[in-house]
């Protein structure tokens, strides 16, 4: 079996090569050694150096080395390697931030502890004597007999009647019945104001009294006073008709006023009886009668005459607190100014008035009493108040509607009748002024009002009307703990509620931080720009006040979008900063790089302008720079198209910066031509769109930090032809060092990682894969040496080499670098392995070069038969120890299928080993004894070339690897040796 091996190292067992010369024997008289040489050979291990188009083998420092190497393709960094990819941006300016006005902060202050007052309040007290002397009245009853009447009706004697019919009868003498109409003895008499006699009538009787004919048929009473019955000498009051008949068995209430007559304590009546006539005939009996009673009701007097005892009076009134802001239950009196004035106009002395205000207290915190004494008939007194610092206090705790007072008179009138009419009084007015109050626990219902105004006017322009996109109110208040029943109001005159379409109100009773959506509402102003509005406080809660407190409302008017206005516009600017990014890979990260091409091109069409004035473009770009190190600027107007060319600009002006510029910033600003005289509609929606396309930037220079940014190289495939190795050496050898060096130049300014992988097979589809995954540095040539998998696969034995997916990842992502145009990474891999192996036990065979024999040869091996010997001499110097068997044939095709001769069992010995290396060789001397047959392949006459073949079973290394040297070599001798007589004959 013939393999080819990688290395060609298997060529150091070429000691199986024959190469012999037979000579003519020469037949002197004497016996003399004849040798024939059959082998002769001796293989240096640095002869198999060589160099061929698939592998070197070549000695260093006495080493044989084996190598396959091959170049990579120079890669160099191009345009598409320093490029990021153009792209198109697309900026707007829209007119929401123009149509806007800033936040504004305001506050107000709504005094409500100024409000703490009460009104002026008047309590008037009279105290007249009527109301205070009168207290009893009068009444009498009566049984009125009618025998009379009826006997003098029918003019017949006074005596009973039975079944007489009564005729009308209108003229019967009156009759007199005392009564009293009030039983107090210190009364001479009185001037009745109001008062009535209340008489009640029972006809207990079978006839009707009185007439339906007219009054003067009416039965009627006259009353008379300061006189009696008897003596009928009293003084006419009046006197009163029965409308009405009262018939038999009814009774008939009837109510007579006395108001303005003047009574005595005696009085009496005049009843004039009449009747219409029975009709039918009755029965009047001696008893028969009508009953009438008097009762004299409710009397009020002008005027008396009357005895005056000394009395007191002791009243409770009061001072109305009522309010309709304010319910006090605390207060402290900041100032009040009060006055009681004080009037006698009784006939007698006062001899003691005295106020005691139940609630109201001296900053001593004693009730105010107030105490007069002697006060004259006529007399008037005054009294100042002055109520400064006093305070007022609810007794039960809830709040007051009035100061109360206690009012306490005695009087002390003269002996005898007095004079006494109905303005005869005691006449007591008290006032209290104002009443401000330095502090207040109470109820309060009380509203305090505060205008305030919010300028905004803005310098771009001025607001005719204008409809809020966005925008709202909050309020934050302070000052006092408003409850939930309280509210604040604010009323806007310049904006207007979307829904009601009235001016905007906004009531509060949520009082923490209030915020109210402007969005929809709609501003109408004038030139002043100017948002009036009104702030209300109702308070409607029981709270402790002082006269300083305030309420204090920030209101803050946040930023307002509009969605249009309409007004009158100046020049005015919209800024914008935009960025796009410039490398949306991720693999550069820039500091600072210089251009190499790339256009700038910005457009804005007429369909993307829809403002009704011109304007100017401002567009900058802080971080791109000119030659001059300025940044690029440059202005265009709208609608427009710009080209710009950035060839030789730079992305920053600083090669040193460790600042990364990963977004292209550009700004913009919009300046609009001044439009403030006419009225115009400018809507929020509206935008200014322009699209700006950027090239692909191709750089000259980047530095920065690069991310793994990837460079193909070519890959390479290498096939190998061993062929011309020594054959039969397959399975002999087993490389033990063996090592891939590559060698990379990176001519860029970054490590880079380099990546790629091989793979090796044979003949027989055998593969050995390896990844190469190793830093290169930067700046440098860097060599890497690799030994994983590398010694499998040249113990592949590999016909093809396969590198593929070779990458060069240029940077790590965070270490900074630079990188140019042209810059390049190239370099090649070398496998290298100095010939050190474990040889292994293997069948060798070999053939070598046929011996020629001529007549002469054969006759003298033929005549010496019994003394011809082989001797076979090995120096071995090789760490290899083999069986030995040797081949001899006529057929050179089968040598070692048919072969004449065959000589075995030949152990060579190795060479000692030591440290890894051959040391002394083996001595080996094999002598054998050929018989008769066995020279049978060297005397055929016919085929006088003899083929020998070698078979060598090689015994390998017992697993010890050995290194192989230049001058290791095998010594192989072999020969026929006998002893000849010679005859030297003469010719």
């Amino acid at each position: 079996m013939r393999r080819i091996f990688m290395t060609g190292m298997s060529l150091i067992l070429l000691f199986l090569m024959i190469s012999c010369t037979i000579k003519d024997f020469e037949a002197p008289e004497f016996d003399t050694k004849i040798t024939l040489p059959l082998l002769n050979e001796k293989y240096y291990m640095a002869d198999i150096a060589d160099t061929t188009n698939d592998y070197v083998i070549y000695v260093e420092n006495d080493t044989l080395l084996f190598s396959i190497s091959e170049d990579f393709e120079t890669e160099y960094v191009g345009e598409d390697d320093l490029m990021i990819e153009g792209k198109t941006e697309e900026f707007d300016a829209d007119l929401s931030d123009e149509l806007m006005i800033d936040s504004r902060e305001e506050s107000t202050v709504v005094e409500v502890g100024d409000d703490l007052s009460i009104a002026e309040r008047n309590t008037i007290i009279e105290r007249y004597m009527n109301r205070i002397e009168v207290e009893e009245s009068g009444n009498a009853y009566a049984n009125i007999v009618i025998l009379e009447f009826a006997s003098a009706a029918i003019e017949e004697p006074v005596e009973p009647i039975y079944g007489e019919i009564i005729p009308p009868f209108y003229d019967f003498e009156a009759f007199n019945q005392d009564f009293t109409l009030f039983e107090n003895e210190n009364f001479e008499y009185v001037v009745i104001d109001t008062g009535s006699v209340h008489i009640t009538f029972f006809n207990n009787t079978e006839l009707p009294l009185s007439s339906d004919l007219g009054p003067d048929y009416q039965m009627h009473f006259e009353f008379y006073t300061n006189g009696s019955a008897a003596a009928d000498d009293g003084t006419y009051l009046f006197t009163h008709y029965i409308e009405n008949v009262i018939e038999p068995g009814e009774t008939i209430d009837i109510s007579i006023p006395f108001d303005g007559n003047t009574v005595y304590m005696t009085n009496y009546l005049k009843c004039f009886l009449t009747t219409d006539g029975s009709g039918d005939p009755i029965d009047v009996l001696e008893d028969d009668s009508f009953e009438v009673s008097y009762a004299i009701g409710n009397m009020t007097i002008l005027e008396a005459n009357a005895v005056i005892e000394s009395a007191s009076v002791n009243n409770e009134n009061g001072i109305s607190l009522i309010d309709d802001e304010i319910q006090i239950t605390y207060a402290i009196i900041d100032s009040c100014i009060g006055n009681i004035i004080l009037e006698n106009n009784l006939p007698f002395l006062i001899d003691t008035l005295r106020l005691n205000f139940h609630e109201l207290y001296s900053p001593q915190e004693d009730n105010l009493i107030i105490l007069e004494n002697g006060i004259m008939p006529g007399e008037t007194r005054e009294i100042p108040l002055d109520l400064q610092n006093y305070f007022i206090e609810s007794n039960s705790g809830n709040p007051l509607d009035s100061l109360s007072f206690n009012l306490y008179a005695v009087t002390d009138p003269p002996d005898g009748y007095s004079l006494v009419n109905q303005n005869d009084m005691v006449f007591l007015d008290i006032t209290l002024g104002e009443m401000l109050l330095n502090q207040f626990t109470g109820f309060i219902n009380q509203i305090s009002e505060e205008s305030n105004t919010i300028d905004i006017a803005e310098d771009d322009f001025e607001i005719q009307s204008a409809l809020i996109g966005e925008g709202h109110l909050e309020f934050v208040f302070w000052g006092i703990d408003l409850q939930e029943a309280s509210s604040i109001t604010i009323l806007f005159d310049e904006i207007f509620d979307p829904e009601l379409n009235e001016q905007l109100e906004i009531i509060i009773t949520d009082f923490d931080d209030y915020q109210f959506d402007l969005t929809g509402c709609t501003i109408n102003l004038t030139e002043d720009q100017i948002l009036n509005y009104h702030t209300a406080v109702h308070l409607d809660q029981s709270i402790t006040l002082t006269n300083s407190d305030i309420v204090t409302a920030e209101i803050t008017l946040s930023e307002l979008y509009f969605d249009y206005v309409t007004g009158r516009f100046g020049s005015f600017e919209i800024e914008e900063d935009n960025s796009t990014e410039i490398d949306s890979t991720g693999e550069f990260n820039l500091f600072y790089a210089e251009i190499n091409n790339c256009d700038l091109q910005i457009n804005i069409t007429e369909e993307n302008y829809p403002l009704p004035f011109g304007a100017t473009i401002e567009l900058k770009f802080p971080d791109v720079y000119d030659n001059n190190n300025q940044p690029l600027e440059f202005n265009f107007t709208c609608p427009g198209d710009t080209l710009i060319d950035l060839s030789g600009f730079k992305l920053g002006n600083d090669a040193d910066s460790q600042t990364i510029i990963d977004s292209l910033i550009y700004s913009y600003t919009i300046i609009t031509d001044d439009s403030s005289d006419e009225i115009l509609t400018l809507y929020a929606d509206q935008t200014v769109e322009a699209s700006i396309l950027i090239s692909d930037i191709v750089f000259d220079l980047i530095v920065g930090i690069l991310d793994n940014k990837s460079v193909e190289l070519e890959d390479i495939t290498k096939d190998i032809d061993l062929s011309d190795l020594p054959d039969s050496l397959a399975g002999l050898l087993e490389f033990q060092i063996v090592e891939m060096h590559l060698n990379i130049m990176n001519q860029t300014g970054f490590d880079c990682r380099l990546m790629m992988n091989i793979a090796a097979s044979n003949d027989e589809a055998e593969t050995v894969e390896i990844t190469i995954d190793e830093t290169i540095f930067a700046e440098t040539e860097t060599e890497i040496v690799i030994t994983d998998n590398i010694s499998e696969m040249l113990n592949l034995f590999p016909t093809e080499i396969n590198i593929t997916n070779i990458t060069a990842y240029i940077g790590d992502g965070i270490t900074p670098g630079s990188i140019t145009l042209n810059d390049s990474i190239s370099g090649g891999y070398e496998v290298v392995s100095p010939m050190q192996f474990i040889i292994n036990d293997h069948l060798l065979t070999d053939t070598a070069d046929a011996v020629e024999l001529d007549d002469d040869d054969q006759d003298t091996i033929e005549d010496n038969l019994s003394s011809v010997k082989f001797t076979i001499e090995a120096v071995n110097k090789l760490p290899i120890g083999a069986e030995l068997t040797i081949y001899f044939a006529n057929d050179s095709t089968l040598v070692f299928e048919n072969p004449g001769l065959i000589i075995d069992s030949l152990y060579v010995l190795p060479a000692s080993i030591g440290d890894g290396l051959t040391g002394e060789p083996s001595q080996n001397q094999f002598i054998i004894e050929l018989t008769e047959n066995d020279f049978e392949v060297f005397l055929d006459r016919e085929n006088q070339n003899v083929y020998p073949g070698i078979e060598l079973q090689i015994l390998g290394t017992d697993g010890d690897v050995v290194t192989i040297l230049g001058n290791d070599n095998i010594h192989i001798v072999g020969y026929l040796e006998t002893v000849v007589h010679i005859i030297d004959q003469e010719d």
